[in-house]
């Protein structure tokens, strides 16, 4: 089935409720022992949170059909060494390789630029493919 993302300016446009409770039930505080993640674990979950409250940033929804099959944020974080665009996702296990974690990041990289990517022990393997490295940022020229 073809895939579609829908972009959300959050400071122009909250999404519906039912993305929302979407985006906040699909994420790392599942506890889910393919994401190697305990409950709370979620970064993700609650910077959306933040994104909300401030109405800054950007909310990817990937969908299949009609069908929510993941999501992704990108956030301006201020840090000691500047301001960075810092992308973050979550694509639900039973979703994974089907190249839906690619189509968000290329899209966040179109919108937003070069992007700071979250690496960690579990999707290292996903962004080392990207091209990206810990710590490094990501622009679309590299997708």
């Amino acid at each position: 089935m073809k895939t579609k993302i829908v972009t959300y300016d959050l400071s122009k446009w909250i999404p519906e409720p039912h993305v929302l409770r979407f985006c906040r039930k699909q994420n790392f505080n599942l506890g889910l022992k393919a994401d190697n993640a305990k409950k709370g674990d979620s970064a993700i979950a609650g910077r959306l949170e933040g994104n909300l409250e401030t109405q800054t940033g950007f909310l990817f929804v990937l969908l299949e059909g009609e069908k929510l099959v993941g999501w992704g944020l990108c956030s301006d974080t201020v840090r000691m060494c500047g301001t960075n665009t810092e992308f973050q996702m979550y694509v639900p296990v039973a979703q994974r390789g089907k190249g839906l974690g690619k189509k968000l990041l290329k899209k966040a990289t179109t919108i937003c630029g070069k992007v700071r990517v979250f690496v960690t022990d579990q999707n290292e393997a996903f962004y080392k493919r990207c091209g990206v490295t810990p710590y490094g940022t990501l622009t679309g020229s590299k997708l």
